[in-house]
C-alpha cells in the first residue's frame, strides 16, 4: 500500500512542477541483486496493457514493449499478447489502474517471473503549456515486490506544443522510462567479470586493432 501511495504522490508531484523541461523519478530496490535475480530464476516477464489516457496509452505500450524487446535474456510477453491472454482467461484489467496484486495475479496466470505496469498521462492547461507522464513499475511476481519504478516526465510551453506531432509528444518520455528499465535489466543480468573492465597494467596495454 505504502508504495502505491508513493507513486500517486510522484506523479501527482510532476503535474505540480513547472519552469523546467524534464523531470525524471527512478528508484531500484537495492536489496534486489543479481544474486537474488538468479535465485528467482527469472526467464519470463510480461508487459501488462498501459493505463492513463485512453488515445495514447495503447501505442505507448507498444513503443514500450519494442525497447524492451532489444534485451536478450528474457522472454518478453508484449502488452497485446498479454490482453488477449488473460481475456481468454476471462480476466479483464483496470483501465485507469493496476494495483499491485492485480499485477502480481494476472503475471501468475500468463506464466511470467515478472510483470511491468505502466501508464501515460497527458495533460494540458492554458496556462502552462502541456506536461506528459510516463511511469512504469517492476514487480516481481513470487514476492509482489515492486523491483523498479521509473517515471518521466517532458515539459512543452505554448506554442512549441504546435509544432510537435502527436506522436511525439509521448515518444520521448515512454522511451525514457524503457531505457531505465532497460538499464536496469542489463545490471541484473551482466556477468560480473564483465564488469568493470580489467585494469591495464602501463606497458602491457593491449594493441587496438
Amino acid at each position: 500500500m505504502g508504495n502505491k501511495v508513493l507513486f500517486k504522490i510522484v506523479i501527482a508531484g510532476f503535474f505540480l512542477l513547472s519552469g523546467c523541461e524534464t523531470t525524471k523519478y527512478f528508484h531500484k530496490d537495492e536489496s534486489f541483486t543479481q544474486e537474488k535475480l538468479e535465485k528467482q530464476n527469472w526467464r519470463k516477464i510480461a508487459i501488462l496493457p498501459f493505463t492513463g489516457n485512453p488515445a495514447f496509452r495503447r501505442v505507448s505500450a507498444e513503443m514500450f514493449s519494442f525497447h524492451i524487446h532489444k534485451q536478450q535474456h528474457f522472454e518478453i510477453i508484449g502488452p497485446a499478447i498479454a490482453e488477449i491472454e488473460l481475456k481468454k482467461k476471462g480476466i479483464e484489467l483496470s483501465d485507469t489502474e493496476v494495483e499491485q496484486e492485480e499485477a502480481q495475479k494476472a503475471g501468475r496466470l500468463l506464466g511470467a517471473d515478472a510483470v511491468i505496469v505502466g501508464s501515460i498521462t497527458i495533460k494540458i492547461t492554458v496556462m502552462q503549456g502541456h506536461r506528459e507522464v510516463a511511469g512504469v513499475r517492476l514487480i516481481d511476481i513470487s514476492t509482489g515486490r515492486i523491483v523498479a519504478t521509473a517515471i518521466q516526465s517532458d515539459w512543452f510551453t505554448f506554442p512549441d506544443i504546435f509544432k510537435l506531432s502527436e506522436d511525439k509528444i509521448f515518444t520521448s518520455a515512454t522511451e525514457r522510462v524503457a531505457n531505465d528499465i532497460l538499464s536496469l535489466l542489463h545490471e541484473l543480468t551482466t556477468e560480473k567479470q564483465d564488469s568493470p573492465q580489467k585494469e591495464v597494467v602501463p606497458g602491457q596495454e593491449q594493441e587496438v586493432l
